[in-house]
């Protein structure tokens, strides 16, 4: 048991979470993904998720904004439409 906790907590340890976003993709390689695009003029990027429709084939929802606070963390707009 202590050693099933010790590789629990060392693999636990060793995981990090992607700190800068790569915008290195092309639309077609991020079928049933969830994407962030650049930053717009106003310094708010946008977010979503791009499928495949059967009429409209490839197809971005628009699911929300966000902009970076000076801390680096990602603070939620409200989408205007």
């Amino acid at each position: 048991m202590k050693h099933i906790f010790f590789i629990l907590l060392l693999a636990g340890g060793c995981l990090q979470a992607q700190v800068a976003l790569n915008y290195n993709k092309r639309f077609v390689e991020c079928e049933d993904k969830w994407v962030a695009f650049q930053l717009h003029e106003d310094s708010t990027s946008a977010y979503g998720f791009i499928y495949i429709d059967e009429d409209a084939g490839l197809t971005f929802n628009l699911e929300g904004k966000y902009k970076l606070t000076p801390e680096g963390k990602r603070r939620k707009t409200t989408i205007q439409l």
